[in-house]
């Protein structure tokens, strides 16, 4: 299910169900924050491919593996500032109001009247993904209404194709939590990659030995500190 609408059932249906599976809430509002009130887009995929790649270029080596994947996104700190336009804008730089649309992209909505968190917006490291390189660009630069269009494969980075209905029957009806899914990156219908998806708040870490592409030499971990 999407992921407003597994909200809107667990809110309304906490009896309902015994288990939900749920992908990516607020997509609508991370669209309007990327267009002007005209509808008209604040970025182009090439803006957008020079920010993931400054993002990665930052972010990369912080678990210990370069390997252009952001295992953790939490650690990374990057603020879009640091591509900030000085003089002319160009196409190699952030314009003020691009840098303002990237910050809430990342930050996610919150509540008006208090502040609040409502849910978390988009992961460092997700702007230029997928094989064809898209991100935000398959799905936020659209000038359609977002909730219209298919983005399963454009928001997640890295191996994406995994069997997550498959682990929640087997908690549910079998009462066995997974303790990692693997998930692969799907190349010309060949695993070119797989990597661990791990139980929050666990992170997959190299165990240092074997290729970085096989999810079996990675193991899950909690983060210190």
């Amino acid at each position: 299910m999407v992921g407003t609408a597994v909200a809107t059932a667990t809110t309304r249906q906490k009896a309902g169900s015994a288990g939900l599976a749920s992908a990516r809430p607020g997509i609508l509002w991370s669209w309007m924050a990327l267009h002007d009130a005209a509808g008209a887009g604040l970025m182009t995929p090439e803006t957008l491919s020079m920010l993931g790649a400054a993002v990665t270029s930052g972010c990369d080596a912080l678990d210990g593996v370069v390997d252009g994947v952001i295992d953790d996104p939490r650690r990374c700190r990057f603020d879009p500032a640091a591509l900030r336009c000085h003089g002319a804008d160009g196409a190699g730089c952030l314009t003020d109001a691009q840098v303002e649309a990237v910050r809430k992209v990342y930050a996610g909505p919150d509540n008006p009247r208090t502040g609040e968190r409502v849910f978390a917006g988009w992961s460092r490291g997700s702007e230029a993904i997928g094989d064809g390189g898209d991100g935000w660009a398959g799905y936020l630069l659209r000038p359609s209404e977002p909730m219209r269009l298919g983005y399963w494969a454009n928001w997640v980075f890295g191996p994406h194709t995994f069997d997550a209905l498959s682990a929640l029957e087997q908690w549910v009806e079998a009462g066995v939590a997974p303790d990692r899914i693997v998930a692969s990156k799907m190349v010309d219908g060949v695993a070119a990659r797989t990597r661990p998806l791990c139980p929050y708040p666990q992170v997959a870490r190299y165990t240092g030995e074997g290729s970085t592409d096989k999810a079996e030499n990675f193991r899950c971990v909690v983060p210190a500190g």
